[in-house]
């Protein structure tokens, strides 16, 4: 009896973002929302951190390392960039110095982040089932850039500030214009020169489609070479900040 007001839209049409759609539901009880400003945020908890910091300290990573989380499942809500992809992006990503990167997977996933992680080698770290979703938004915290496919993980490291690289189907339905992360900090990678919602993409779950393929591994890892720079000034900046504020007091 509480579903007495309707609101008229096709989200399948991806005209906005979901978290737009949503919020545009409030207009039915008189309470308008504008979007713009509008930035999902997580509070971490301190036991989360702890935890997590002690996880990491375990395999070796410390907080002078720049985790990269790579995410290559996303449990079948969308086209998947494939795990052979997603090795090779990782062995070229871990031989930047001080990186450390930590593989992540839903329930499932247990043999598709193992497989990514022995191709990239020893150096890289894999994380399955072993967090709460608050501990996981910690990890996504600690890191200095995500990676993964169109999953809820991206949302959750999108909500505490880490810079995104998304990799979503050309379907619009399951766009990035309506699934993507919604942040600044992000770039968005869809398959090229490939039809819009080709019609093996839209077959039976699984099965396989050379679509999301067509995003090469050079134009991802250039991204991220590039988001890592980026993340590396601020954190340069930062430290000056703090150094010059320090000598400002004495």
């Amino acid at each position: 009896f509480l579903f007495n007001r309707k609101v008229y839209e096709h989200r399948k049409d991806a005209q906005r973002h979901e978290l737009e759609y949503n919020l545009n539901l409030l207009k039915a009880i008189d309470c308008p929302v504008r979007y713009d400003g509008v930035v999902p945020t997580l509070q971490i908890k301190p036991s989360a951190t702890d935890k997590v910091t002690k996880l990491l300290s375990d395999h070796g990573i410390t907080r002078y390392n720049k985790v990269v989380l790579l995410h290559p499942g996303s449990g079948g809500s969308a086209r998947d960039w494939s795990a052979e992809n997603f090795c090779e992006l990782g062995k070229r990503i871990a031989q930047f110095p001080d990186v450390k990167v930590v593989i992540t997977g839903g329930k499932g996933e247990d043999e598709l982040v193992k497989h990514v992680q022995s191709y990239i080698g020893s150096s890289c770290v894999a994380i399955v089932n072993q967090l709460t979703l608050g501990e996981y938004a910690a990890l996504a915290k600690m890191a200095a850039l995500f990676i993964s496919n169109s999953t809820g993980t991206i949302h959750i490291a999108a909500a505490v500030g880490t810079p995104v690289i998304g990799l979503y189907p050309h379907l619009v339905p399951l766009s990035a214009a309506r699934w993507g992360p919604y942040t600044e900090k992000k770039v968005i990678f869809s398959p090229n020169n490939q039809p819009l919602d080709c019609t093996r993409c839209t077959g039976e779950k699984g099965s396989y489609c050379e679509c999301m393929n067509s995003i090469s591994i050079n134009e991802v890892f250039t991204a991220a070479s590039r988001m890592l720079l980026v993340e590396q000034i601020r954190y340069s900046d930062s430290l000056l900040d703090k150094s010059l504020l320090q000598g400002d007091k004495v």
